[in-house]
Formats: structure tokens, sequence, C-alpha cells
């Protein structure tokens, strides 16, 4: 997901495995030019590692590519916002707890950005944004913080179509009757629309790809968006900084 050199020849690779989650591995001699695994360990690569415990860093004794997704690395607006996602996957995860579910979650976000393109910048840019933000409401879910989408967390009842507001604090929707009456710092909550709530149950709901599916310029996406940003925020409380560098492209 990440690497930078350590020392005069390593460099220090943050991987997500199957069998262990996030891990950080020392790759011996990765900045040489003849090292051979460096080859099968470059940025956007699913690979087979082999592992060797060490006493201050656990060490990669051997690595294979096994896809090493081209259609992806040919495409500028595909890695940036990939690596948006594996920025968040970072800080938000533990080291070294094993979850086969956000592993496949990324396995599925890779796949989806390698099968697909788009002909036109900015239907692209807005399609993969939709992606990406759908993928990280997904993985909060699976961290735990799934919101909730169905019912007001106050009162229980169904959300009703109107007047209702996104709860950062309280971790999903209120309604307008509850949300008059509670206490919560109004940065804390976030007025919704009924369009942008069916936007957030499809794609908590749905596979990862269908959010490419999305009609572009929906103000309901946009606003659907917005609210996963800052949901994820409040909760992982560390500054995504691919976010503004996503920002400052797009401008």
């Amino acid at each position: 997901m990440s690497r930078h050199n350590f020392r005069e020849a390593d460099r220090i690779y943050v991987v997500y495995a199957r069998d262990f989650g996030k891990l950080e591995l020392l790759s011996r001699g990765a900045q040489k030019i003849e090292s051979k695994l460096a080859a099968h360990l470059e940025p956007f690569t699913l690979a087979e590692i082999m592992i060797g415990r060490g006493k201050n860093f656990d060490h990669l004794a051997g690595a294979e590519a096994v896809e090493e997704f081209p259609n992806i690395k040919s495409d500028f607006t595909k890695m940036n916002f990939l690596h948006y996602c594996f920025e968040v996957v970072e800080k938000a995860t533990q080291w070294e707890v094993r979850d086969e579910r956000v592993y496949g979650l990324l396995l599925e976000l890779l796949l989806s950005l390698e099968s697909f393109s788009f002909s036109e910048s900015m239907s692209a840019w807005e399609k993969y944004q939709a992606l990406t933000k759908s993928f990280v409401v997904k993985l909060l879910a699976l961290l735990g913080y799934a919101p909730e989408i169905k019912n007001c967390l106050i009162c229980k009842n169904p959300i009703p179509a109107i007047g209702n507001v996104f709860n950062l604090k309280r971790g999903g929707l209120v309604c307008g009757h509850c949300h008059s009456c509670d206490l919560d710092l109004p940065r804390e909550k976030i007025d919704i629309s009924f369009d942008a709530i069916k936007v957030l149950r499809f794609f908590i709901n749905s596979p990862t790809y269908r959010a490419l599916s999305l009609k572009n310029n929906q103000s309901s996406v946009r606003e659907t968006l917005k609210i996963i940003e800052k949901f994820l925020a409040f909760h992982i409380e560390k500054p995504i900084e691919s976010q503004a560098f996503l920002d400052a492209i797009k401008k």
C-alpha cells in the first residue's frame, strides 16, 4: 500500500496480507538496481510473499507478483484514487489484525479499477470518486462504524422522506422530530436529502463496482460523497493527505 526508503539500500513496505492484515516489512537491498524482489513489489500489485520474522522488523524473504494491474498503472487518475483508498486503509486499520473481509474489499476495488475505463476525463473523475467513497463507507462498516441508514437512531422509527440529518457522532440517520430535540453539537450533524439517503444505501448494500453505474452530476451523489468524507474524518481523526492532492488536481 505504501513504501519508503530505509537506510542506504533497504526499503520498508506496508502491505495488506490476506492471512495477517496490515504489515510493515523490511526488504533488504530493495533500492539496489539488481534487487530481485523489488520488481515484484511495485505499487498496486497483488503478490505472494514470504515473511521472515525478525527482532526489530519482519522482513520480506520472497515475493512473486500474481497480478500487476496494467490498466491501473497506465492511468494517472486511477492510481491517484487508489492511493487515496490505500491511505485510508493504512490509517484506519490496526497492525497485524487479520480480516479477510477487508482484504476482499481491497481486491474488489483493484479489479473494478482494472476492468472499467471511461473516455471523458471528467466522467472518469466523477465515477472513480463515487467508487472510492463507496469503498470507504464499506470499509468503515467492516471496521465497526456501520452507519444506521434505515431507522432513526433515537426513536427507532423508519426514516421519513424529509427533515432528516446524518449524525456523525451517533453514526447514522436521525429524523427531523428527534433532531429538533437532541443536544448534539451542530458540527456533528449534516442535513441529508432522501435522495442522498438512497445513494448511501446503494453504496453500502451493492458491490463496490456498482458505484460506477451512477449517473454523473447528480446532486444527491455529490451530497453523499461529502457526507462520507466527513464521516471518515470524524472517526479516524487522521488527515487523509491524498484527498487534498486529489482536490488540487481536479482544480
